[in-house]
């Protein structure tokens, strides 16, 4: 039997399936690079059958719009180059409110500091006649001190001077003016080292104490201080960092060995543990055990009617979990045979799971970028600090030396709210293109024909696939397809934006005191995220098909819609199983990361030893670094995984639809994987069963 015709894309036809078949990509690599080959999906001259579709340009309209965006994000950057100085968000600034290491031409309202960037806090003799330090009065110096015989001007006292009436017409009759005299005493040094380039931490314990129990006062400058330990533990940190990479292995590794097992276990689970809970708190809210805490000291609410509320709900959820786990039988079975097809993929494509470690530096160095752009951006506003006088009124415990604010001009805010859509934009656009390179490296393998070692035809044979095909992902995303990543992109950072609108909405309205209008701005933000959970799970359907039949975003977000609707029970048990999977994953390598650290920051004299240089005073910090690292680190691993699992089945549900539109019909070439034949082959007898129906159906008409 011959190929059918191929059916355009968007043309009508039973659930849109698209033509694998197509010409095979000519021309010179200019004309690739330049996205110049036009695809016109004919047939492959020499008859064979092209499982893998020929790519296109897509959205190229939408790809336009995108470098316009970057162009003007371009001028914006320009603008804050120009404009701000980033010195102002973290140099300090002395008790007169004047900014170290700027100068007048810098910052006009203040002397020449150019020379002296580091602020300092003075020692002084407190009412007890202890030395302590003047906390309230930073000065401005050249550099740290790093011995205690040395000395320095610091502030003194005030001598108020007198009052010179004003001339009326510049104010109130009550008005005047006064010339304060500000005394300065030259004080001792202590031993202090560097930090951020900008401060200086004293080495006494007894003085970093007192500085550290004043910065547990203020949670700004508690941050800007401890992040600056981290550097200390750059080894712990980055050996957290391998760590977690080499159990993301295992764990895949495992994934493979035990699929089957943990489907089963999370189902159980699932049906088992809400009947345990809800039958817990049904009995103890009977009161049939005979006390308040119900037969051996079972635990509840305390509350009769709210461990019924609870408990009759989970008891029916398990009923439910335990019907629907009876009656979807087929798709539990698929949903195992695609997570060991899954580990089967990422056995034969191993670069695969250095994915993540590309997404993830490609994405850091980005944001960091982007970071630094909008803090220079920040910067742009004119800066307001606080003064002697303003110390004065604020008391011990203030922020003397750190607390700023910034005032901006209208356009500088429609750049700010512009940099941070951006930002939104980039972000979501890093993660959409490696769920598309994904995609297109898993369904380039799964529609790969299994050859013997002659190059022929085999259904014992192997996929042969490049050693690379990551980098073919994205090289085929940023030619071909790069319109159309940004389009769902879009569409995800602008309900970002739209939430963080709606957030601060709530903030401001919750700070007036108005609670209905924070409670409905918290109903529309559960909205927006709501929407915008389901939109991330289309839009990366949509990529899926977008890999595999080269359509442009919204027919593939149509297809995608139309498959996720025809074969809901099998996404749902397989995403259900992943998400496990995920989470375990994820906690189970933060978490030993994490004990990990603890215990070599508590035994490895290197960080133990107050002594020594490298001592982590305070390991809540690191362990936090530590945690987040690991569980950032597996949930990439997860993601790659998930994405893949997603892909395998969606390509799977291609393969039918095209298997029953004919399209394979006149090829002896076989590409399932060994985990899904059983399942195609049943698909197949399903299909010729139908087909035989329908023939002696029409015979006997």
């Amino acid at each position: 039997m011959s190929a059918k015709t191929p059916m355009k894309e968007g043309a009508e036809g039973t659930d849109d399936v698209v033509d694998p078949h197509g010409e095979k990509e000519e021309g010179s690599c200019i004309n690739n690079l330049l996205c110049c080959h036009h695809d016109d999906g004919k047939d492959d001259p020499k008859g064979t059958i092209s499982m893998v579709t020929t790519h296109r340009c897509t959205d190229i309209p939408c790809l336009l719009i995108f470098i316009a965006s970057l162009v003007y994000l371009g001028f914006v950057i320009n603008y804050s180059l120009e404009k701000g100085d980033m010195r102002r968000l973290y140099h300090g600034y002395n008790f007169l409110g004047e900014l170290c290491g700027l100068s007048t031409a810098e910052n006009p309202n203040q002397t020449d500091l150019t020379e002296k960037k580091f602020l300092y806090y003075c020692m002084k003799i407190d009412a007890f006649g202890m030395p302590s330090l003047d906390l309230e009065h930073p000065v401005c110096r050249p550099s740290c001190p790093t011995v205690d015989t040395t000395d320095y001007a610091c502030y003194d006292g005030m001598i108020n001077g007198v009052r010179v009436p004003i001339d009326a017409a510049l104010g109130a009759p009550a008005s005047f003016a006064m010339t304060n005299t500000y005394l300065y005493k030259n004080e001792q040094d202590y031993q202090s080292k560097a930090m951020l380039g900008a401060y200086c931490y004293p080495t006494n314990p007894v003085y970093a104490e007192q500085l550290t129990a004043f910065i547990s006062q203020n949670p700004v400058l508690k941050m800007v201080m401890e992040a600056s330990s981290i550097s200390n533990a750059w080894e712990l940190l980055l050996s957290a960092g391998v760590v977690s990479i080499i159990l993301g292995f295992i764990y895949l590794k495992v994934l493979e060995k035990l699929a089957k097992c943990l489907v089963y276990t999370c189902m159980a689970v699932m049906c088992v543990v809400p009947l345990i809970i809800g039958g817990s708190l049904v009995y103890t809210a009977s009161g049939l055990g005979g006390d308040d805490n119900g037969l051996d000291n079972m635990p509840s609410t305390g509350d009769t009617t709210w461990d019924y509320l609870i408990g009759i709900p989970l008891l029916i959820l398990g009923v439910v979990f335990i019907v629907l786990s009876a009656c979807a039988c087929t798709a539990i079975t698929t949903a195992i045979r695609v997570i060991q097809a899954t580990s089967e993929a990422l056995m034969d494509m191993p670069t695969l799971l250095f994915e993540p470690v590309i997404t993830q530096s490609i994405r850091a160095v980005v944001m960091t970028m982007m970071a630094v752009g909008f803090l220079q951006l920040v910067s742009v506003g004119q800066m307001s600090t606080m003064t002697i006088e303003e110390f004065a009124v604020l008391g011990a415990g203030g922020l003397n030396g750190v607390l700023r604010s910034f005032s901006y001009q209208e356009d500088d805010y429609y750049y700010l709210a512009y940099y941070v859509f951006m930002i939104f934009w980039v972000l979501c656009l890093s993660t959409a293109l490696s769920q598309f390179a994904l995609a297109y490296a898993v369904q380039h393998w799964y529609f790969e024909p299994l050859k013997n070692s002659a190059g022929e035809n085999d259904e014992h044979g192997s996929k042969h696939i490049d050693c690379c095909p990551i980098f073919a992902g994205y090289c085929v995303g940023l030619k071909k397809h790069l319109g159309s990543v940004a389009f769902g992109s879009f569409l995800i950072a602008v309900l970002m934006f739209v939430k963080l609108v709606l957030k601060f909405i709530a903030k401001q309205v919750s700070d007036d005191g108005n609670q209905a209008a924070k409670a409905a701005a918290s109903c529309m933000i559960c909205c927006v995220h709501c929407f915008q959970k389901c939109l991330e799970f289309l839009n990366k359907n949509a990529y899926m098909d977008i890999a595999v039949n080269s359509s442009s975003f919204c027919f593939g977000a149509k297809n995608a819609l139309k498959i996720i609707l025809n074969n809901l029970p099998e996404i749902a048990i397989l995403n259900g199983s992943c998400f496990v999977f995920e989470v375990a994953g994820v906690g189970a390598i933060s978490g030993f990361c994490t004990l990990s650290a603890y215990i070599a920051i508590q035994n490895v004299d290197f960080w133990s030893n107050p002594e020594n240089e490298k001592h982590i005073s305070d390991p809540l910090i690191i362990l936090i670094v530590v945690g987040i690292i690991g569980a950032l680190i597996g949930y990439a691993f997860m993601s790659v995984f998930d994405m893949c699992a997603d892909t395998i089945l969606y390509c799977f549900v291609i393969e039918q639809k095209r298997r029953d539109a004919g399209f394979y019909d006149g090829s002896d070439e076989i590409f399932t994987p060994d985990s899904l034949v059983e399942l195609v082959n049943y698909g197949k007898a399903k299909h010729q069963g139908l087909e035989e129906s329908s023939g002696e159906d029409s015979g006997d008409n």
